[in-house]
């Protein structure tokens, strides 16, 4: 449980309101229900891509929380969008993506493009309020434009399945993913059980990385152990 300290703080992050886009009803009132118990008026919604966007265009917005499978414009390419800055909307907003499915190809294209954070569906409030507080108070670098507009953001695009790749192996060591370092080394590429990749051997870890693996273990795509430097 958050202590009333952290829920406190949490608080005062959102001086700007929050945009939900699911196209369900019924997940967009939870999401409001657990958003207005911490500020009566944080919360904008949207049913698809192309609503956000218009409405990211106009209003201060300070986080998007939003989902996989949406008629429109799904979640991918709103999250491509955001990072490549269409429409003069700020390239760094933290986006939290929620999913009730483990779809390996759109879970690497949304890491791809810096996505904040995973949540599963069913919604927890105190996930949510954990995740969001987290997400709000941690710096991102951003990739450049060109580089984002690079990624295929279709989520029905076919995954690439490719070869693990090892930089190291001596020295070394597996590691499960709560006694991760924050600042390893990777060793090893991260597979997904299918043969994606979804992290490069060689690049150190962060809070950030550390936490999408967690992210991901909890929507059902369990790495295993990593072999870190």
């Amino acid at each position: 449980m958050m202590e009333p300290s952290e829920l406190a703080a949490l608080a005062r992050m959102l001086t700007a309101k929050i945009l939900v886009v699911d196209d369900d009803p019924f997940i967009q009132g939870i999401l409001q229900r657990y958003l207005r118990e911490l500020d009566g008026d944080t919360v904008v919604v949207a049913s698809d891509g192309l609503e956000a966007l218009e409405i990211l265009s106009k209003q201060k917005i300070i986080a998007v929380i939003t989902d996989f499978s949406m008629p429109g414009a799904d979640g991918i390419e709103l999250l491509q969008r955001i990072r490549t800055g269409l429409m003069d909307i700020p390239r760094g907003l933290p986006v939290i993506m929620l999913t009730g499915f483990s779809d390996l190809g759109v879970v690497s294209r949304a890491i791809a493009l810096d996505v904040d954070a995973f949540v599963l569906k069913p919604i927890s409030k105190e996930t949510l309020w954990t995740r969001l507080r987290q997400v709000l108070s941690t710096p991102r670098d951003l990739k450049s434009v060109e580089a984002y507009e690079r990624i295929v953001a279709n989520a029905s695009a076919p995954a690439a399945l490719l070869r693990r790749r090892q930089i190291n192996r001596t020295g070394g060591r597996f590691v499960g993913i709560d006694e991760v370092p924050a600042t390893a080394i990777l060793a090893e590429d991260i597979m997904t059980p299918a043969g994606e990749l979804l992290m490069n051997a060689g690049i150190q870890l962060n809070v950030k990385l550390i936490g999408y693996l967690r992210d991901l273990r909890n929507i059902g795509v369990d790495v295993g152990a990593i072999y870190i430097e």
